[in-house]
């Protein structure tokens, strides 16, 4: 029988992310849907083709979702490649070739390891992203070069009742769900510090995964559980 423990996610889960929380109710719903802007001329392909070649170049991805512009590139053209997240590096080696010189869990720990003598910075990512990479730019003199290659995009979604715990992914799903949802008490677990952030205009009963991967929420969603039961 299903613990009494209502999870909602706010995107599709894996098959074993899933299975490990196969105890507990789930709902998942998408939230967020990603549009590639490659339609409209704006390929990271086409891009690098208007800077030209240029020496010491280097390439930062801080979202998976920035992964399908790559795969457009036949001859690696980066000198070094900063990733944020182990399974974004991996999926960038998967599909492109290209193995990742720094990976770190977060933007912010990313630019505490990354060279300051970098000459120029290739960034794809959405008109939504922070500002960390652009910052450690300006403070480096590093020539940014930010190409926006996706766009999330909010998704209309129905709630089968209220969940206990909310799982979020992303600034832009946390505020894709409350855009439309009110809050109502529900503890709500963030992947990293960065979700956890934006969680702070919505809710009062935040919980940040200590692992920023959804291994690492699992674990917290049992521990959240166990506390409960032991109260």
């Amino acid at each position: 029988m299903p613990l009494d423990y209502k999870i909602l996610s706010t995107k599709p889960l894996p098959p074993e992310i899933r299975a490990e929380l196969s105890e507990f109710p789930l709902q998942e719903v998408a939230v967020i849907r990603i549009e590639s802007n490659a339609a409209e001329g704006r390929s990271l392909l086409h891009f690098l083709k208007q800077i030209g070649p240029q020496e010491k170049l280097a390439l930062v991805v801080t979202s998976r979702n920035a992964l399908p512009s790559l795969e457009q590139i036949e001859a690696n053209p980066f000198d070094q490649i900063f990733c944020v997240g182990e399974k974004t590096a991996i999926q960038l080696l998967d599909k492109t070739g290209w193995n990742s010189d720094q990976v770190a869990g977060t933007a912010k720990q990313l630019v505490q390891q990354m060279p300051k003598n970098i000459k120029a910075l290739v960034y794809p990512c959405s008109a939504q992203r922070l500002d960390v990479i652009p910052e450690f730019c300006r403070q480096n003199d590093v020539i940014l070069h930010e190409f926006q290659v996706y766009q999330p995009v909010a998704e209309s979604v129905k709630i089968n009742g209220k969940a206990d715990i909310i799982c979020f992914f992303s600034p832009s799903g946390v505020r894709a769900y409350y855009g439309q949802q009110e809050y109502r008490g529900e503890t709500t677990l963030a992947i990293g510090p960065t979700t956890g952030k934006e969680l702070e205009n919505y809710s009062t009963n935040i919980v940040v995964s200590e692992e920023p991967s959804l291994n690492g929420m699992v674990r917290e969603i049992k521990q959240l559980y166990s506390s409960k039961e032991h109260k």
